[in-house]
Parts: structure tokens; C-alpha cells; sequence
């Protein structure tokens, strides 16, 4: 008998937990849109930055190599 409380505690604990988490992103989801909307653009504009350096050379890259002992 108390092995069956126990497991219908711990479900009900459980199934509280999740619907804690769900309801959390339920309500703080507008905000968290609202955010990456905002951060989106300029993160999109560093990793185009980022990817076209990469694709070119880093202009560091070739000033280490010029400058090192050979």
C-alpha cells in the first residue's frame, strides 16, 4: 500500500514539474520572442561577417605567417 501511495506521489510530483515547466514558456514565450527579434539581425549580420572572413582569410592569419621566424 504505501509502495502505491509512493508512485502515485511521485507521477503527481512529476506531471506538476512538467506542467510547471510548460506554463513558464507559456507565459515568458512572448518576451523570449520578442528578444530574438531583436537579436537576430545583428547576429545574422556578425556571422556573415564571421563566414565571409573565414572564406577570404583571416587577414591576421596572413600577418602571422609573414611575420613568422622561418
Amino acid at each position: 500500500m504505501q509502495l502505491r501511495n509512493a508512485t502515485i506521489d511521485g507521477f503527481s510530483s512529476a506531471s506538476e514539474s512538467l506542467l510547471g515547466i510548460v506554463l513558464f514558456f507559456a507565459e515568458s514565450r512572448p518576451t523570449l520572442i520578442l528578444w530574438l527579434a531583436i537579436l537576430f539581425v545583428p547576429a545574422r549580420m556578425l556571422w556573415r561577417r564571421y563566414q565571409r572572413l573565414r572564406a577570404l582569410g583571416s587577414p591576421l592569419r596572413s600577418l602571422r605567417m609573414a611575420n613568422a621566424p622561418q
